[in-house]
C-alpha cells in the first residue's frame, strides 16, 4: 500500500524545503554565535554565494543538456516515431517491461507497463498478473507463437515489440511492420 502512494514524488517537495529549514536554522545559530566574524566577512559570504550559486546553475544546465543529447540519441527513438505516426485507436502494444517510456513517448496503449500502476486492488492484481506474463514471455530467448497468440485473442493485444537481436522469424499470425538495429514491431493478422 505504501509503494502504491508513491511517498517519493512527495519528497520532492519536502527533501529541498527540509534541508533549507536545516541549513538556515544552523547559519543562524552560527550568526548568533560568531555575530563578529559575519559583520567582518559578509563580503566575502556573499561572493562565495553568488559564485556558488552560478555553479550549480551551470551544473544543473549541462546536466539537462547532457541529459536531452542523450534522450534524442536512445535507441529507442525510431522505434517511438514509427509507433506514434502510425498507431490506431484500436491498437494494444505488448512491451518489453523494462520500456517504461513506451506508452508516454508514443502516447499508445500498452498491455502492462512496470510503473504504471493502478490504485483498485483488483486492479493490482491485474496489472501484478500481467507484469508477471510479459516478463515469462520476453524472458523465452525465442518467441512462442501460442503464447503470443494467446496473448493476442485473450487480451487484445494487436503489436508486439520485440528487441531485433532475439527474435529471428516470428509466427504467421504476425507480419513485421516496422524493423530498426534494435527493435522490430509485429503486428497481428486479425
Amino acid at each position: 500500500a505504501l509503494a502504491l502512494l508513491f511517498p517519493w514524488r512527495i519528497s520532492v517537495i519536502f527533501i529541498p524545503i527540509s534541508v533549507a529549514l536545516i541549513l538556515g536554522a544552523s547559519i543562524y545559530r552560527l550568526y548568533n554565535k560568531f555575530p563578529d566574524f559575519w559583520k567582518q566577512h559578509s563580503q566575502t559570504i556573499r561572493l562565495v554565494n553568488v559564485i556558488l550559486i552560478f555553479c550549480l546553475a551551470v551544473i544543473g544546465i549541462i546536466r539537462f543538456s547532457i541529459e536531452y543529447q542523450e534522450k534524442n540519441q536512445n535507441t529507442e527513438s525510431g522505434l517511438y516515431s514509427f509507433v506514434r505516426d502510425n498507431k490506431t485507436a484500436k491498437d494494444t502494444y505488448l512491451i518489453p517491461i523494462k520500456d517504461q517510456d513506451f506508452r508516454l513517448e508514443t502516447g499508445a496503449p500498452v498491455y502492462v507497463e512496470f510503473k504504471s500502476i493502478p490504485y483498485l486492488a483488483e486492479e493490482v492484481l491485474i496489472w501484478y498478473q500481467r507484469v508477471q506474463d510479459a516478463q515469462e514471455f520476453y524472458k523465452e530467448k525465442k518467441v512462442s507463437c501460442s503464447e503470443l497468440n494467446e496473448l493476442a485473442g485473450d487480451q487484445g493485444i494487436t503489436q508486439a515489440v520485440f528487441e531485433t537481436i532475439n527474435t529471428g522469424e516470428i509466427c504467421p499470425e504476425w507480419t513485421l511492420s516496422y524493423r530498426d538495429d534494435t527493435y522490430q514491431v509485429w503486428r497481428f493478422n486479425q
